[in-house]
């Protein structure tokens, strides 16, 4: 609010602390969606093992992992995860 008093114009002191109260609650609430993002992301993360893609792309990588640490030639065919932790292993073979 500006105020006009004999030829001098006088601001007053509440203007530049909004802004500032402003940028204090955005920057918080962005602290806060980012936080509630990474809660939901780790809480949806063991659910997306039970769909099949995902299920093959870590199959892949524990194969990887294990033929590395072992030197043995490891395959398997399918690897299924069903609700609830019922895992199911086709046409595993290992190779010296």
């Amino acid at each position: 609010m500006v105020e006009i008093t004999e030829n001098k114009i006088s601001e007053e002191k509440s203007s530049p602390k909004e802004p500032t109260i402003k940028k204090k609650t955005s920057r918080f609430r962005i602290t806060l969606r980012i936080i509630a993002g990474f809660l939901v992301f780790t809480a949806l993360l063991p659910l997306l093992l039970y769909i099949p893609t995902i299920q093959r792309w870590v199959t892949g990588i524990a194969v990887e992992k294990v033929e590395a640490a072992t030197g043995y030639d490891v395959e398997i065919g399918q690897l299924l995860i069903k609700f609830p932790l019922r895992i199911d292993i086709n046409d595993f073979l290992v190779l010296d």
